[in-house]
């Protein structure tokens, strides 16, 4: 069952791009699925985290391009594509607009102090104060954020145009609120958006006209189970100087857009490693992810009836995605244990990088009940991947 497992991984997800950090070591190699032992299970995720990796960190100026437009007449000029505009904001983000706002959200970052306690009423209440404070601390770092930088406070580092590559330059952090904040990232993680070369002179105008804006999406940067308040410099992204008021936060980069801000229009936009792991971002600047359901494994001549009989199944399949998902990428691999004639017995997860278990169990769930009219087909274990991408590029 190894070599049959080697050969479905290699042949559907060997050259296939997926994201490093979604992929998660397969913890579903078990007795049962054909894997019995630790050595199968190391092979098992080393196969894994070898086959769906991809360096994706660009993202597209434009949406997929339409179907081809009826040819224009000989000698008309070519129609310029239409511009797009700017994506809404993620839900849920917050937005730093404001010193008030850098205050409060500096004041939930902090480690509280271990202060010595009196005993009686005092332990209960500080016990407390702590409880809240932790739980201030943990949403915070939790949260997406959005700012919204003008056109003097952000530089291009350089334009590649045989690529129609644009890298933003984030050497220096970013400076906002007229020197309130500064944004910086330790992340060596370029910030690179696609854009062919007439929409990148257009985006340059807009610039040196004042009115580009580029929309940043952050993470905020630290470790949020440092409780040691001497370990700051792990444990709290904020730092303040009181005496001139200014704020600096250490953020992980997720994307973002070059937007006009007046027309609204969208000139590009891109996504770090760490945005796609982040499926709110995802989404707003991806947009939805696409089903892709492998060639079945260990199936023989009647491979193509186990995929018609699981392509029936796609819509039910989408349906626990949709509800159990969450918007993230990867993918699971099913072991159908199908009966002599066609029967599917049981439906199991051999491996996956979507460590997920209700939407294990709902894909496991609709296997059982696919049809297989195969007389020729059973006892056998066949395999099949089923993969959620926003990347469709090979």
């Amino acid at each position: 069952m190894v070599s049959s497992l080697a050969r479905m991984l290699k042949a559907q997800w060997g050259d296939h791009k997926y994201l490093a950090g979604l992929v998660r070591p397969a913890r579903q190699c078990v007795a049962g699925a054909g894997v019995t032992d630790m050595q199968a299970c190391t092979w098992c995720r080393s196969i894994l985290l070898a086959g769906l990796v991809t360096t994706g960190m660009t993202a597209r100026a434009q949406p997929p391009a339409p179907a081809p437009a009826a040819p224009a007449q000989k000698g008309a000029a070519p129609a310029p594509a239409a511009p797009q505009k700017a994506t809404p904001d993620v839900p849920g983000a917050v937005e730093l607009r404001d010193p008030a706002t850098l205050d409060k959200l500096c004041r939930d970052v902090r480690i509280p102090a271990n202060e010595p306690t009196r005993g009686g009423d005092d332990v209960i209440r500080r016990r407390l104060a702590g409880a809240s404070a932790a739980e201030a601390r943990r949403t915070a770092l939790e949260r997406i954020y959005l700012v919204r930088i003008p056109s003097d406070r952000f530089q291009f580092e350089d334009y590649a145009p045989a690529e129609g590559r644009l890298t933003l330059d984030t050497s220096r952090g970013f400076h906002l609120m007229r020197g309130t904040l500064t944004l910086w990232s330790a992340s060596a993680e370029p910030l690179v958006a696609d854009l062919p070369v007439g929409v990148a002179q257009e985006a340059a105008v807009a610039k040196d006209k004042g009115k580009l804006n580029l929309t940043l999406y952050v993470h905020l940067d630290a470790d949020p189970d440092v409780e040691d308040e001497q370990d700051t410099l792990k444990g709290e992204p904020c730092s303040t100087r009181p005496s001139s008021g200014a704020y600096q936060l250490a953020v992980t980069y997720l994307g973002g857009e070059l937007v006009d801000a007046q027309s609204g229009r969208r000139y590009g936009r891109f996504i770090t490693e760490k945005g796609r792991q982040t499926p709110a971002v995802a989404q707003a600047l991806l947009g939805d992810t696409n089903l892709r359901i492998g060639a079945p494994d260990g199936a023989g001549d009647a491979a193509g009836t186990v995929l018609s009989a699981m392509e029936a199944r796609r819509g039910s399949l989408q349906e626990c995605y949709t509800r159990h998902g969450q918007g993230a990428e990867g993918g699971v691999v099913l072991a159908l244990d199908v009966e002599k004639g066609g029967g599917i017995k049981d439906a199991n997860v051999m491996v996956a990088s979507l460590d997920n278990e209700p939407l294990q169990k709902c894909l496991m769930a609709e296997a059982r009940g696919a049809s297989i009219s195969a007389a020729t087909l059973g006892p056998a274990r066949v395999t099949v991947p089923l993969v959620w991408s926003r990347d469709n590029a090979e």
